[in-house]
């Protein structure tokens, strides 16, 4: 299985978690072009809260990867086009109750 591991912000990640939101944007810049649009294919992404080796993190399937307008209460930019990840079921998390 291909992981793509990605940081993220503690209120996207609980959301995430809730199912409460199931996409995940990215500015279209040139990084993450080459990482997500390119020649590599994924099929879950691991999304980690920090920098640390035991920050929270939580694997879920990789729905698909494709542009355009996201919705802005999850994150996107109101008019901007962006990448989006579509969020599947949760596989596997590790964090404490305290993030929660």
């Amino acid at each position: 299985m291909r992981i793509l591991y990605l940081t993220i912000k503690r209120k996207w990640f609980i959301w995430l978690l809730f199912q409460v939101k199931t996409e995940e944007y990215r500015e279209i810049k040139p990084y993450y072009q080459s990482r997500l649009l390119g020649q590599k294919r994924y099929d879950a992404v691991c999304f980690i809260n920090g920098y640390e080796s035991n920050s929270p993190r939580a694997t879920f399937t990789l729905k698909g990867i494709s542009i355009g307008i996201g919705k802005n209460k999850w994150g996107a930019p109101a008019t901007e086009e962006v990448i989006i990840l579509g969020i599947g079921d949760l596989l596997s998390h590790e964090y404490t109750e305290a993030i929660l």
